[in-house]
């Protein structure tokens, strides 16, 4: 199963800041994370990127959120709406009579 985010109790040390929700979805103000996996040996989750990985024990887990298929198609929705351009132009606007 495709993990999406994963939200901690306690704030964790990642890629050099403190952080408490872990996407790999890009956001401006959350770590990059390239993947989320469970680790039975350990059982813990791991979050890692291309520079830094952490192990965070179940009992730090607050919530997993799963990939769901509509997810794809509600993200392909949200980049073409903000390919759209803001606002009309002026010969648009029809004035009362």
């Amino acid at each position: 199963m495709k993990i999406k985010a994963i939200k901690v109790h306690q704030a964790v040390n990642f890629d050099k800041k403190v952080e408490t929700y872990f996407t790999i979805i890009p956001t401006t103000n959350n770590a990059k994370v390239t993947a989320i996996e469970y680790v039975p040996e350990f059982m813990a989750w791991k979050v890692s990127n291309d520079s830094d990985m952490a192990l965070i024990p179940i009992g730090n887990i607050i919530a997993v959120y799963p990939w769901m298929p509509k997810d794809d198609a509600h993200d392909a929705h949200k980049i073409a709406e903000k390919a759209k351009p803001i606002g009309v132009k002026g010969s648009e606007i029809k004035r009362p009579r």
